[in-house]
């Protein structure tokens, strides 16, 4: 194997991990009963850059390459309306403000709901799209 290959490879393996990450992140916030302190850095946003801490560190084109990403588990499976509504109904206003905020540091909470109210509303303009697709409009 060659230089370029291995080097390929290597990165593979760290997007892989870094989506195994993210899931393992929504479990783990789906279903503890004690989190009170994530603080805002932690938290998985549906983007590859790590340490969001602003809406503007959300765009559609970074969603997109995240959520629609072909090494991401369930991709070969999952249709783009599907991979989407996973997505919508994590960060749903609803379920995100009820459930996950309040696991998040006292300080960071108003920030998370910034930043899950703007990629909500992206999901939300993607998925309006999707559906819309198709049926061939």
């Amino acid at each position: 194997m060659c230089q370029e290959e291995l080097r390929r490879t290597a990165a593979q393996v760290d997007l892989v991990a870094f989506f195994q990450l993210y899931n393992a992140k929504w479990e783990e916030l789906r279903k503890s009963k004690t989190l009170t302190s994530v603080m805002l850095c932690e938290m998985p946003w549906p983007i590859f850059q790590q340490g969001c801490t602003s809406p503007d560190d959300i765009t559609r084109r970074s969603m997109e390459e995240f959520i629609f990403h072909p090494l991401r588990p369930g991709s070969n499976i999952k249709s783009r309306k599907d991979r989407l509504k996973a997505e919508v109904l994590r960060f749903h206003p609803d379920k995100f403000n009820s459930h996950i905020v309040r696991k998040l540091r006292e300080c960071d909470r108003e920030k998370a709901i910034e930043i899950a109210g703007e990629v909500a509303r992206i999901l939300t303009n993607m998925m309006t799209e999707e559906i819309q697709r198709e049926k061939g409009e």
